[in-house]
């Protein structure tokens, strides 16, 4: 078994006009992004070499050709200065890479031509994504169908069994066109299903598996939803608020319309880690499984867009450090640094970490592949591990909790309903912690819960 997985998750590059980095050459670009890395892991003692890229979505700012040429000539000089296979890259589409030129032309064949509302969304489903599709063919020098296992609406299960990992690169752009009532992310039942069932296979019992999307499946941050606000405000002011504003800006506040099947597919298929990019921020979500476990759900901000960025957010990209023996997930954000010398160049400007995007978690695994590790005996490390026994306490601060149960006081029968619905709500999140047999203490302004031998941090 692969004892460890260092993963480069990069979003919204937006090569085009508005990128920050246009006119850079490329190359210049991935020898800056792997100086960076490089010195990163150096400072932080990281061993591992970065062995998987994955990319969720709006490579291009426009769709167009010359966007993807450009892109493709960096993630090449990319590829080979990490020293890893072409095959390692998995990319999904993005909003901004779908060609809204291209489907003008086919509701203006719709109009000359007559066929009807079907015929116009299968033309427009052939074309959108070709620009993206041509791109990420050349990269591999392969057809897509080949690269990876085709499932419905454009998405793939892409299997790297070196590493025992199975990636699905899902198109949330399922409905995307450039009619304004189509900007919304999507996943319909049956493309949901296609890959449930591809996942249910016994071939991938033992297998990582990881999400890549585009549209964030979970609320954004609070500055988007400001910002949404305040954009909703001006178009109602100026009378120009229509029902496809609100269905949209609901849709990237609160997670995309079928975001919840994406979460019966990360409990029923035990899936390690979901990707996605879209707000421009960086986050991070659990989901927990129904049974021990949960799903870590993970966002990188804009790597490449110059402006429009979220208060508090500058470019950046994640690194994430699987490590199956001792069943760790490590990410770390690195934020664009105008005023940071690279190394080797009197240039300025490059990623440096940022502690504040720190994540450190369990890494939950399949049962399968929890079987199989426990059957194989504690290793060395393992065992060192062991043999030390900690308490720890975690304390949960809930909004409100402390002035809620103020009002209660006078009534005890209130005041223990009141306890017993909070617990109630916080269960679940223990049972996916494996913290089910914690100790529960309420102090009064906060929860603490009591456990041996476990480390968490939320």
């Amino acid at each position: 078994m692969t004892k460890s997985i260092l993963i480069l998750h990069l979003s919204d590059l937006h090569f085009g006009p508005n990128s920050r980095f246009a006119g850079s050459e490329p190359e210049v670009l991935s020898q800056k992004l792997c100086l960076a890395i490089e010195d990163f892991s150096k400072k932080i003692k990281i061993e591992e070499r970065v062995s998987l890229v994955i990319t969720t979505g709006d490579i291009a700012e426009h769709a167009r050709k010359d966007e993807y040429e450009e892109a493709k000539s960096f993630f090449e000089s990319l590829a080979n200065k990490l020293k890893i296979d072409r095959y390692k890259f998995v990319f999904v589409p993005g909003n901004h890479d779908v060609n809204w030129p291209a489907c003008k032309h086919v509701e203006i064949d719709q109009e000359d031509l007559g066929f009807s509302d079907d015929d116009f969304i299968t033309k427009i489903n052939l074309i959108k994504l070709k620009n993206f599709e041509d791109f990420a063919e050349d990269f591999y020098c392969m057809p897509l169908e080949k690269r990876g296992q085709p499932i419905n609406y454009g998405s793939y299960v892409n299997n790297i069994d070196d590493l025992k990992l199975s990636v699905a690169s899902v198109n949330s752009c399922e409905i995307e066109s450039h009619r304004k009532k189509d900007h919304i992310g999507f996943l319909s039942g049956s493309h949901a299903k296609s890959l449930m069932n591809e996942w249910y296979s016994d071939k991938y019992s033992l297998y990582i598996k990881i999400i890549a999307l585009h549209h964030n499946p979970t609320k954004t941050v609070p500055e988007n939803v400001e910002q949404g606000m305040k954009y909703l405000e001006i178009l109602e002011k100026d009378k120009k608020l229509g029902y496809e504003d609100v269905q949209r800006f609901a849709s990237d506040a609160v997670g995309f319309k079928g975001h919840e099947k994406l979460r019966d597919i990360s409990d029923q298929c035990q899936v390690q880690l979901v990707l996605h990019g879209h707000h421009h921020a960086t986050d991070q979500n659990l989901w927990p499984w129904q049974k021990d476990g949960m799903t870590h759900v993970l966002s990188a901000g804009s790597w490449g867009l110059k402006d429009d960025l979220p208060k508090n957010q500058d470019n950046n990209f994640r690194l994430i450090l699987l490590n199956l023996e001792e069943e760790k997930l490590d990410s770390w954000i690195l934020v664009y640094n105008p005023r940071v010398q690279v190394k080797g160049s009197v240039d300025k400007g490059n990623f440096a970490l940022d502690a504040s995007g720190d994540y450190h978690q369990h890494l939950f695994l399949p049962e399968s592949l929890r079987a199989e590790k426990k059957s194989e005996g504690p290793t060395i490390e393992s065992t060192k591990a062991k043999r030390a026994s900690f308490v720890f306490c975690l304390s949960i601060d809930l909004y409100f909790s402390d002035q809620e149960s103020a009002e209660y006081n006078k009534d005890s029968s209130k005041l223990d309903r009141w306890y017993k619905s909070l617990v109630d709500q916080t269960k679940p999140y223990l049972v996916g912690l494996q913290l089910k047999d914690s100790n529960i203490k309420f102090t009064g302004n906060c929860w603490q819960l009591m456990t041996d031998g476990h480390y968490l941090e939320i």
